[in-house]
């Protein structure tokens, strides 16, 4: 029996036909992944023939070679044992192509590759992450993107791990390879060769708006490291907008991951790619010296909008029934104040911003009981409003509102 085991969790893109010398693979025994399995640490399930599936395990697995099957085993193991393992796929393929596949129509080939168990994989039990004794625990085929990732040679050989039926944080889907390029080409791979696009009725995870869907493949908009080197920067004369309001350090964990994000967008966007960055000011994040302001922050365009159109959001009360977002010297409460904030002459609370609004939005129950009481509100406030103000704040929810429809219209349209 095989001793060792190469991991590769997700996706590695080493062809057996290209060089490089930089590329590790990671080794480990038999006996040490079944170790890690069990613990939850890494994969659920190996494509390894008798190990594979749980309701045709061992010698219900045995290859057609090597005879007959144990009257014990499951009848659907007859035909389940057929299929070959990751190690006789990569065998069949090596015999066929070689060193020589044509990279057109096999873009995957030889590329290991697990799924998560979301994923129906006809050659492994999947469960969804469940563990459930099925009484035949492989699907009858594959899901669309492993259907057409095979066909254009990868090797599908793990299961990586899942919390049950997806049910945990953290359990979206996603390509993760080494590097963006990488993950563009698996992208590439999943398009349908007859129709240039992702979409399958028959699978829900290959839903895309056809607008997202670029004419050219996703790997040519990646940038090398030696074109980051070139006089010309990629993304020079681009300017990029940091919003602020989404990397307030509330606790450790977020200052670990806000700082790194910070440096990462300053040192490849900013330096490498060669980007002019702005930044949105928030009273919570320091406002950092080496990135220009926004010349018009998000304070701004929300004070020009939800006084007039939501000012159910400034009427919003704490549990103590006090304005969630009190401004000393003003009654937030008041017409006065709404009318001021939207001119620009009266300052909207600290607390009051994208995340607040975000928050505000999921109980969106309270705020249509709100809502209820601001007609008056709203039509008091247009009579009170400069003129210059309501052309404003009225051609912006226009723009908005057409945005919103023709967003809507296009995660409608089929793949």
């Amino acid at each position: 029996m095989l001793k060792r085991f190469p991991i590769a969790l997700l996706c590695v893109l080493a062809p057996a036909w290209a060089a490089c010398e930089d590329f590790h693979v990671e080794e480990a025994t038999i006996a040490g992944l079944h170790a890690a399995i069990k613990s939850g640490r890494t994969i659920s399930t190996l494509n390894v023939r008798g190990e594979r599936s749980l309701s045709c395990k061992a010698e219900c697995d045995r290859h057609p070679s090597q005879g007959a099957l144990p009257k014990s085993c499951p009848a659907a193991c007859e035909e389940f044992r057929k299929q070959p393992d990751a190690l006789e796929r990569a065998a069949e393929l090596d015999a066929q192509y070689g060193r020589n596949p044509d990279p057109r129509k096999m873009p995957m080939y030889c590329v290991a590759m697990s799924f998560k168990d979301v994923y129906d994989t006809r050659d492994m039990r999947t469960t969804g992450g469940a563990d459930v004794s099925y009484a035949m625990d492989a699907p009858p085929r594959d899901a669309t993107v492993v259907e057409r990732l095979r066909r254009k040679g990868a090797i599908v050989h793990a299961k990586a791990n899942l919390a049950e039926y997806k049910g945990g944080a953290g359990n979206r889907a996603g390509i993760q390879c080494r590097t963006i390029n990488d993950t563009a080409r698996v992208l590439d791979a999943l398009r349908s060769p007859e129709h240039g696009n992702f979409f399958d009725s028959r699978d829900m995870y290959t839903a895309l708006p056809a607008a997202l869907v670029p004419k050219e493949p996703y790997a040519s908009f990646t940038v090398s490291a030696q074109k980051t080197k070139s006089a010309r920067k990629p993304l020079a004369g681009v300017r990029i907008g940091i919003v602020r309001e989404y990397m307030v350090k509330h606790t450790a964990n977020d200052a670990a991951i806000s700082d790194r994000v910070n440096d990462e967008i300053k040192r490849v966007l900013r330096d490498e790619l060669g980007a002019e960055l702005v930044e949105s000011v928030d009273p919570k994040y320091p406002d950092d010296p080496s990135i220009p302001n926004m010349d018009y922050p998000f304070q701004r365009a929300l004070a020009e909008i939800l006084p007039l159109h939501m000012p159910e959001y400034l009427l919003s009360a704490g549990p103590d029934g006090a304005p969630k977002f009190a401004v000393p010297g003003f009654d937030v409460r008041s017409l006065d104040y709404l009318v001021k904030a939207a001119e620009g002459e009266a300052p909207l609370s600290e607390e009051l911003n994208l995340r607040s609004i975000c928050r505000l939005a999921s109980r969106s129950g309270t705020v249509r009981a709100v809502s209820r009481c601001c007609c008056a509100w709203r039509r008091s406030m247009r009579r009170r409003l400069s003129v210059a103000s309501r052309r404003r704040t009225s051609a912006r929810c226009r723009r908005a509102h057409t945005e919103r429809r023709r967003a809507a219209h296009l995660l409608m349209l089929p793949g």
